[in-house]
């Protein structure tokens, strides 16, 4: 009977001056014999060759292969836990096909956040303007923007493909608000008289604002305040 895989085998080696019943030759054969069956069906059957690159694993009931670790390899993983902390940067590119991961095993993961300001002459033509200072790489950003002593403000978000907005129509209407998908920043007068602003580029230490100016005489430097998130 066969030690592996309970344990690994133990052999005794003869030596020239040993006779052949001791250590017994049939006993050395048969064991040598199971031993090799053991491991043999340890590793199951199969005619893959080893490349580089590939593990061996199991293919079925008692057969192998090497191959290459694909998505489907890759379960979800459900213990909390399990990944945390510095293990976290190895996750930057998780394929599709890998699995979820929950919350409780991104406890220790770092979100980057940063409270800044600027300003905007609203008189000025359309055009960009250049945040930095902001020290990562955003993947959103909230604005609130207002005209000091002025009945104008907005509320907006944007990860520089979607973004919205709500805003002060005071000068339009009086005491009501109004919404648009169109922009992140928006202010206005009432009528042409507008200042629409979008983040048309996000990069290593902040972003950029794409200023939009209405046909009419906008007036007043407006001051925003943002919070990114990275």
């Amino acid at each position: 009977m066969a030690d592996f895989p309970t344990s690994i085998p133990s052999f005794t080696s003869p030596v020239n001056t040993d006779y052949l019943n001791s250590p017994a030759h049939a006993t050395q054969h048969s064991s040598v014999n199971d031993e090799t069956v053991a491991i043999a069906t340890k590793l199951g059957t199969g005619a893959s060759t080893a490349a580089a690159n590939q593990v061996l694993r199991g293919t079925g009931t008692g057969t192998s292969a090497f191959g290459a670790i694909t998505n489907d390899d890759l379960p979800t993983i459900t213990t909390a836990g399990k990944i945390s902390g510095a293990a976290l940067t190895l996750l930057a590119n998780i394929p599709a096909g890998a699995g979820a991961i929950p919350a409780a095993n991104l406890t220790n993961a770092t979100t980057n956040v940063k409270v800044g300001s600027f300003t905007r002459d609203t008189s000025a033509a359309s055009g960009d303007q250049a945040i930095t200072g902001v020290g990562f790489t955003p993947k959103a950003v909230i604005f609130l923007a207002t005209v000091a002593s002025n009945p104008q403000m907005s509320v907006g978000v944007d990860d520089g493909t979607d973004k919205g907005c709500l805003y002060d129509q005071n000068q339009v209407s009086a005491g009501t608000w109004n919404n648009t998908t169109s922009s992140s920043l928006y202010l206005t007068e009432g009528g042409t008289t507008t200042y629409a602003g979008v983040i048309s580029a996000l990069g290593a230490d902040g972003f950029t604002v794409t200023w939009t100016k209405g046909a009419g005489a906008k007036t007043g430097t407006a001051t925003i305040v943002y919070l990114a998130i990275g």
